[in-house]
């Protein structure tokens, strides 16, 4: 057994070992903590500059949606002023318009006028002034107090500066909407607007097509277009017209005698409605007719002397009615049904 080491003073000693702890270079922790101090506030800073940018581009925000509402208020208030310029469009619109050369006289506020200009004279003197006319003894509900009212409280033309036949035509484009339905139209384009009637068609070029020189009517075409009502006899007053195209609606009634004085018509389409009763007489009138077609209807009638009118041998002349029923005579026809 091996004797434990003894000291100097005879007594024996124990061996503790030495301490095993590192001592740090001195200044070290100093210089970690100035580096944590370091980026501690580094990242304060960072912080700090994104705080910063959140609150700027918040303010532009703001300034913007200021800017923009101001903008829309200051619109409106334009908008509010150049509508009260030309009137709110609640009553006639008391436009000077000289009706003169009409020699009106006294206006018959029980019976329709007889003539175009009898029927002008009640026109203008109703969308100008407050007197009682023939087209002021309708109910608003119908069809010519829903035109009235569209005229002298919603339409803000100024008629003082449009021709008086373009101003008629324009009541008879309006009468023509309400007539057939207009609201339940498939496609209502863009009747009934501020704008002059021939641009009523929008993109649809062939709804209505007008001269060049005067703006009047030549072309009509609405067809398969879910129309329902009657023809209003007041479209004869559109003497420019050349083409009528209603073909495949659920036009009922029958077919006014007054279109038939529309002497430059020469395609009439009323195929496919649910026209009824006899074919005016009237028809022989129209010599330049080249194209008619009545089938598909309830109609009657003798159609000789307008097939007079057509060279069976000339293939530009398109005559199509119900002849087949017995109902129609129309040896010219080239169809039946």
């Amino acid at each position: 057994m091996t004797p434990s080491p003894m000291g100097s003073s005879g007594h024996r000693q124990s061996f503790k070992p030495r301490s095993s702890s590192f001592q740090v270079p001195y200044g070290q922790d100093n210089r970690e903590s100035v580096t944590e101090e370091v980026i501690l506030e580094s990242e304060e800073s960072s912080e700090k500059d994104e705080e910063e940018e959140r609150q700027k581009r918040k303010r532009k925000r703001i300034a913007i949606i200021v800017s923009c509402v101001l903008i829309l208020i200051l619109v409106i208030v334009i908008i509010a002023v150049v509508l009260s310029l030309l009137g709110t469009g609640d009553a006639p619109t008391n436009t000077p318009i000289d009706i003169s050369k009409y020699n009106c006289g006294p206006i018959n506020n029980e019976t329709k006028p007889e003539t175009k200009d009898a029927f002008m004279c009640d026109m203008l003197t109703t969308l100008t002034t407050n007197e009682e006319t023939w087209l002021r003894s309708f109910a608003p509900s119908s069809k010519y107090g829903r035109t009235v009212l569209w005229m002298t409280r919603s339409d803000q033309t100024d008629f003082s500066k449009m021709p008086q036949e373009n101003i008629l035509e324009r009541f008879v484009m309006v009468l023509f909407y309400f007539s057939t339905a207009g609201k339940d139209w498939y496609n209502r384009f863009e009747f009934l607007t501020q704008q002059h009637l021939c641009d009523w068609a929008g993109d649809s070029a062939n709804v209505i097509r007008c001269a060049y020189k005067d703006r009047k009517v030549t072309d009509l075409g609405i067809p398969q277009n879910g129309m329902s009502g009657e023809i209003p006899t007041e479209i004869g007053y559109l003497t420019a017209l050349t083409r009528i195209y209603l073909s495949i609606n659920q036009l009922s009634g029958t077919i006014p005698s007054e279109l038939f004085a529309l002497t430059n018509l020469g395609q009439l389409y009323l195929d496919s409605n649910r026209l009824r009763g006899e074919i005016p007489t009237e028809i022989r009138q129209l010599s330049g007719l080249t194209t008619l077609k009545l089938n598909g209807n309830d109609l009657n009638g003798d159609l000789t002397e307008v097939c007079s009118l057509a060279d069976p041998t000339d293939g530009e002349y398109d005559f199509h009615a119900d002849c087949d029923t017995g109902r129609v005579i129309c040896d010219c026809c080239k169809r039946c049904t």
